[in-house]
């Protein structure tokens, strides 16, 4: 049965904001262009401060991997622990409030790269994916469409069947080779999803099910992979020509763009990642060309400027990219 869009109506929690948000922001992993300029450090930043990231530890993952968080605890999902070639079922974890290497979760049901991840801070979804890293044995890559799901608070391996998302329109072509492009935010009740071109879907992310289309984008770009939320709004970050879009959560409808993100030396914010605490975003790796990263208010009035702001800076192990990053948020 279609959830009825009033449904998607909720009261924002005032803490914990079980979406993923919190005051510390860890990015995890990273690089691009061979082994190595990936990174298997952990970094992280105070969300109210603006500052360079501090080094918080490390992980066996350096890349490809997905990230969410739930009641203090931070996901690092998927990816690889080496050569990109080589993609991994690995799930660790790090108590985001302690300083330290992550630590052994569980397994995903399969090897995965690049899955797109979100939580009600209960329960972790786990989107999609696929078998290789991007730019890594395209002919071999097959794409997912199904969800897994995994109890945050209780380390143990990805449980099969949470459902499945449409393929339609969703698989994107290169040359001869096919690769996806997914990722999810939430607002602790829904999850949301983006898939390639401009469909965005929904699920409960409570009770195993199908996802439901939630809208299109309103202009033609092809909106970046990661996003953020406020409770009220999902907003997603700069495809090629920087314009950000929101969905307001109450309302199945089409987006309506939010502003236009950062541009460093030419290069758009594509696959930057981003961390979250009340109103305020923070994006930084993917390919921008710098390693600085910026912030935004998400409550702010939608514009057609510029909305971000410097932040600090973040390793760049690869000097133009930090690409498969994994983020997540928390206390």
């Amino acid at each position: 049965m279609l959830i009825s869009s009033s449904n998607l109506n909720q009261k924002s929690f005032v803490y914990p904001k079980d979406w993923g948000q919190g005051g510390r922001g860890c990015f995890a992993g990273g690089g691009h262009d061979g082994e190595s300029a990936f990174t298997n450090k952990i970094h992280y930043i105070t969300i109210a401060t603006p500052g360079n990231a501090t080094e918080f530890g490390t992980s066996t993952t350096k890349g490809g991997c997905g990230g969410t968080s739930g009641r203090g605890r931070g996901l690092i999902i998927g990816g690889f622990t080496s050569n990109p070639d080589t993609i991994t079922n690995d799930i660790k974890y790090v108590t985001i409030a302690t300083l330290g290497n992550a630590t052994d979760f569980g397994d995903l049901t399969r090897v995965t790269s690049h899955p797109a991840c979100v939580s009600n801070g209960t329960r972790a979804l786990v989107c999609g994916g696929e078998s290789t890293h991007y730019g890594y044995n395209l002919e071999l890559n097959v794409v997912y469409t199904d969800m897994t799901y995994l109890t945050i608070a209780t380390p143990g391996n990805a449980n099969g069947s949470f459902g499945n998302f449409d393929i339609g329109g969703r698989i994107e072509r290169v040359g001869t080779q096919h690769y996806q492009s997914v990722g999810a935010t939430g607002n602790g009740i829904y999850g949301m999803i983006k898939c390639v071109n401009d469909k965005y879907y929904y699920m409960s992310i409570a009770t195993p099910g199908n996802v439901y289309l939630f809208g299109i984008l309103s202009g033609t770009d092809n909106a970046g992979s990661s996003a953020f939320s406020n409770g009220t709004r999902a907003i997603w970050n700069a495809g090629g020509n920087q314009i950000m879009e929101y969905f307001t959560w109450s309302t199945v409808s089409t987006a309506a763009a939010f502003g236009m993100d950062s541009e460093v030396n030419g290069n758009d914010s594509t696959r930057q990642v981003g961390v979250m605490s009340n109103s305020r975003a923070v994006l930084g790796a993917g390919h921008s060309s710098s390693s600085k990263t910026h912030y935004f208010s998400m409550d702010g009035t939608p514009v057609s400027t510029l909305i971000g702001a410097v932040f600090g800076t973040l390793l760049m192990p690869y000097p133009s990219s930090r690409y498969g990053c994994a983020s997540f948020s928390g206390d």
